[in-house]
């Protein structure tokens, strides 16, 4: 999560350590403010290294006035998920900052938070992703007179609260810090808002640090004379992150079957581009064969088979739309982005580490009887499903021819059956037996994937990996 804070730290105030103390402490992981900030002097600086030494998945951006909110952070409002706003910011403004016109220059700084929040809630951040500080409650009942005389939404008082300790027993209690805290705690525990921070800490990174091969050539389609089609370039590799950093920046906030069809909408365009790729089983045969590590062969094998399907999937609309998570589009993100580009498959980047936040027991430790056993009851299942719509029939009456006839012939394992499960209400039809309804593909696509990659990778799930990225997919894959 990516907090801007704003924030002026007057003089006659608590130091600033101590206010951060307050306000994040016991919330973010970071209980040691109070130790680490005794003699804090440029809390604007420290704040960010701070997280970065600790290693959290969390990162604040301290800004001090309206006038470097509106020079530096303005048109960068998207970077952010995450606004505290405090009201007056008298204090750290240059003399000589512009600010709007037609207002006189003390009352406006006195309350220029409202007039952030304002610019905010216009640009389409949600209320409830905006929190006020103020020491002065008088501001906030101005505040709302204003907002029902201008006709504009009023402001959520829910989210306003005094930079002040709290008694819930006084008869004069006020949000504090430790009603600020359970509001940010909800923010931080948001999967969301976490997934969208690490796709878009993702995209950024690798728009910066692009690496030079693009993975996915290895895998597309060949023209006649054996020529690969359409090469992709690294500059087409920041387009295709650009157009999903597109998608996930405006969308702050997402519940209910908007958030349904939004999560669709994103693993679509993700996985897109494995249409190019070539999926007849000779070929992808050789695909990696020059990759000397079997497990790192193995993965981009495996991560090439499921996102080429589920894009397959999306073609035939018999992909399970209704039940997409954001812990889906986490695991299938960091599964494209690793099939796309070549990256250290040894090394766990930081946005991965956010998506991992969200999974379930993406840290845990899973043993070899665990896997066998999952293994082999997916196994069962999907056997049951080929017999139960008569696939084997099916496909025992499809002329053989070459390949793709021994393939289809041949279901000796997991991936086989999975595959023409997949593909069977089209087989089906061309055999004149029983269609499977795409109700029935759909309900079963995303266990099939999941199950797919736990075949895939299960001879390489180790306790020795257990630090490697596709071991905590498979930890992921696993628990669901």
């Amino acid at each position: 999560m990516r907090i801007l804070w704003i924030e002026d730290f007057p003089k006659e105030s608590d130091k600033p350590s101590s206010l951060a103390a307050n306000l994040f402490k016991d919330v973010l992981g970071l209980e040691s403010f109070d130790e680490d900030y005794e003699s804090l002097n440029d809390i604007s600086k420290e704040l960010p290294n701070y997280f970065k030494i600790k290693n959290s998945i969390h990162e604040i951006v301290v800004c001090k006035s309206y006038h470097e909110y509106i020079n530096t952070h303005d048109l960068k409002y998207l970077n952010f998920d995450i606004f505290i706003v405090d009201i007056n910011l008298t204090d750290a403004e240059p003399n000589n900052s512009l600010i709007p016109a037609g207002f006189n220059r003390k009352d406006f700084l006195e309350k220029s938070g409202f007039y952030i929040w304002n610019l905010l809630i216009r640009k389409g951040v949600p209320e409830d992703q905006i929190a006020f500080m103020t020491g002065n409650g008088n501001s906030v009942s101005d505040f709302e007179k204003h907002c029902r005389d201008a006709n504009i939404p009023l402001l959520k008082t829910e989210n306003v609260f005094e930079k002040s300790e709290e008694n819930e027993d006084s008869p004069k209690f006020k949000r504090g810090y430790i009603s600020f805290r359970k509001w940010l705690q909800l923010k931080a525990s948001n999967p969301y808002i976490q997934l969208r921070r690490g796709i878009l800490d993702g995209c950024e990174y690798l728009l910066k640090n692009t690496p030079e091969e693009i993975l996915l050539n290895r895998t597309l389609k060949k023209d006649g004379e054996g020529k690969k089609i359409d090469e992709l370039s690294q500059e087409y590799g920041k387009e295709f992150l650009i157009r999903l950093q597109g998608i996930q920046q405006k969308e702050f906030h997402l519940d209910g079957k908007e958030k349904t069809q939004k999560l669709y909408t994103f693993l679509m365009t993700l996985v897109s581009e494995w249409e190019r790729g070539e999926s007849k089983d000779a070929e992808q045969k050789e695909h990696f064969k020059d990759i000397s590590d079997e497990d790192e062969k193995t993965f981009y094998e495996t991560s090439f088979w499921i996102l080429n399907n589920i894009r397959n999937c999306f073609a035939h609309f018999t992909f399970d739309k209704e039940n997409l998570n954001e812990q889906d589009i986490a695991f299938f993100f960091i599964l494209a982005i690793r099939g796309f580009f070549k990256l250290d498959i040894n090394d766990t980047l930081d946005y991965e580490k956010i998506l991992f936040s969200i999974m379930p027991k993406a840290n845990e430790i899973i043993t070899k009887e665990q896997i066998e056993k999952q293994n082999s009851k997916s196994l069962e299942n999907i056997k049951k499903l080929f017999t139960d719509y008569k696939l084997d029939e099916a496909w025992r009456r499809l002329p053989k021819k070459g390949q793709q006839g021994e393939r289809i012939n041949k279901p000796s394992d997991y991936k086989g059956y999975a595959l023409r499960f997949l593909d069977g209400a089209k087989q089906n039809h061309n055999a004149a037996l029983i269609p499977i309804p795409k109700t029935e593909i759909q309900k079963e696509s995303k266990s099939i994937f999941y199950n797919t990659y736990l075949h895939g990778m299960g001879s390489f799930l180790t306790e020795a990996n257990k630090e490697k990225v596709y071991y905590r997919l498979a930890n992921y894959s696993f628990s669901t």
